[in-house]
């Protein structure tokens, strides 16, 4: 009975393992799109060529060491579907 036990709890420990990493991995693929879309809609060439700054890979370094762990493309390309004119501040 106890090796049953014992056999039953590991199995759940396991389970628990794979699915809170599983999560993980979820939340930081979420982390690095979101990441990616902010690097390019606040870059200026977005604005005049949106296509060519969606068609290249962005590298994502979520944990700020340097290296990237995540290389992001945007499919389908971003495309603007409104925009207004901002007046400039007078000085």
């Amino acid at each position: 009975m106890v090796t049953l036990l014992a056999v039953s709890s590991f199995r759940v420990s396991n389970t628990n393992l794979k699915v809170v990493t599983s999560m993980q991995g979820r939340n930081e693929s979420v982390a690095a799109a979101q990441a990616a879309v902010e690097q390019v809609i606040s870059s200026g060439t977005f604005t005049t060529n949106p296509a060519g700054v969606a068609a290249t890979p962005i590298p994502v370094d979520l944990n700020g060491d340097g290296n990237s762990e995540y290389s992001v493309t945007l499919s389908p390309a971003p495309t603007c579907l409104k925009s207004r004119d901002t007046p400039s501040a007078s000085p």
